[in-house]
């Protein structure tokens, strides 16, 4: 049988995807608790929020040895390794006694979940191909796109109280799960004969060679962009809607989780869809309403004076259709990456968490108190989404 009729086994396919979920996790569940951490931890606001980018740049960056790594070594055993370490991480962020500690233990944390992320990815490559991996990222997608649902409830709950420091036992707990699911479910997905060889002068020259194919580059920049737009909402709409809309807090956790509910059903609808329409069609499709909410968003800050009213739609459409874009492009980029599938993922994650570092700060130009820095974002974002589809589209022509 080959690996486009195959169909990955529902229990592997659900732990690469609780795998995968690990780094919403440690980001949402915490995020409430920063000021608490603050006061405890007898620090600044800005040293707490630095340990969100360490997690976020190490998570990032990390990808880039882990995943061609993987293509030489094989996947289960740096997952495994990963995990270990993120268990080991997550308990010193929960011990803490200082904010240079947390920021270390963070550093750690998303170092070693950074082989979650990654390694998930590529063993989704190794077992399925085509449209066969276009469902199972539309799966992994709809399950990683619960966190966001479920990480800020887990959070509100336990920090009142039980303390900031009981999200990161809560973390260490869900890392050992994952290492005991990956030791007992997931055998090892890629055999010796389709490994790689020539140490990191090989790691990076996969590298190289990725970033020279178009074929590859193409839905990995409209991924990124997506990214970059659908970051750019998280970072800025509690302070477009709440401070600037005047929208209540109850009234923007019902609008959040809305959102994530939207961006959680298109995950679903793209799965069924893309053996009827396929992967660059539907990611064309979710580019359109991506752009679409974009200028909406534009003529609400423009023309409504950023009403919640005017907003809302618009946070609405570019969420669900990174929905639609995300597990497509996904698909195409490892597709693309043939037997750098490890370096492929890796590629994606590297970018995807670096750019996530560098956008919420940008995002918080003007201290919340303007919606334009994120619009400028989202310009800009669109405006590559728009760009490298037609890329992405002429290439698919050539080959088909």
């Amino acid at each position: 049988m080959n690996k486009q009729a195959q169909s990955i086994p529902t229990p592997i396919l659900l732990t690469l995807a609780l795998c995968s979920g690990f780094s919403p996790f440690a980001i949402d569940t915490y995020i409430a608790g920063l000021p608490e951490i603050t006061e405890d931890l007898q620090t600044t606001a800005s040293l707490t929020q630095a340990t969100l980018t360490g997690f976020l740049l190490a998570l990032g960056l990390t990808q880039l040895v882990v995943g061609p790594w993987s293509d030489q070594f094989g996947r289960r055993k740096l997952m495994l390794v990963g995990l270990f370490g993120a268990t080991v991480a997550s308990v010193a962020c929960a011990l803490a006694p200082n904010i240079w500690v947390l920021i270390i233990a963070r550093i750690l944390q998303g170092g070693f979940g950074a082989a979650g992320v990654v390694l998930a990815r590529a063993a989704v490559g190794d077992l399925g191909q085509g449209i066969g991996v276009a469902k199972a990222f539309a799966m992994l997608m709809s399950i990683q796109s619960l966190a966001p649902l479920v990480a800020p409830i887990v959070g509100g709950l336990m920090i009142p109280s039980l303390g900031w420091r009981s999200v990161f036992w809560f973390l260490a707990a869900l890392a050992a799960i994952m290492f005991v699911s990956v030791f007992f479910l997931v055998p090892e997905t890629l055999p010796e004969s389709e490994r790689s060889s020539g140490g990191v002068k090989a790691s990076l020259r996969d590298i190289r060679v990725l970033l020279n194919n178009p074929t590859y580059v193409a839905p990995l920049t409209v991924f990124v962009a997506t990214f970059a737009v659908m970051f750019a909402y998280i970072a800025a709409s509690p302070f477009v809607l709440q401070r600037i809309g005047s929208l209540g807090q109850v009234a923007y956790s019902v609008v959040f989780t809305v959102n994530a509910l939207g961006l959680f059903l298109m995950n679903l609808v793209s799965r069924a869809l893309v053996p009827k329409v396929g992967p660059v069609r539907l990611t064309q499709g979710g580019v359109v309403l991506s752009v679409v909410s974009v200028v909406w968003l534009g003529l609400g800050v423009i023309a409504f004076d950023t009403a919640s009213w005017a907003m809302i739609p618009g946070f609405f459409g570019v969420v669900t259709a990174a929905g639609i874009i995300l597990p497509n492009a996904s698909a195409l980029c490892i597709e693309a990456s043939a037997d750098r599938r490890g370096a492929g993922s890796a590629l994606m994650g590297a970018v995807q968490f670096s750019f996530a570092a560098i956008i919420a700060p940008l995002t918080g130009i003007g201290d919340g108190t303007t919606a334009v820095p994120m619009l400028i974002v989202m310009a800009v974002g669109a405006v590559a989404q728009t760009v490298f589809l037609r890329s992405l589209i002429a290439r698919h022509r050539v080959l088909s």
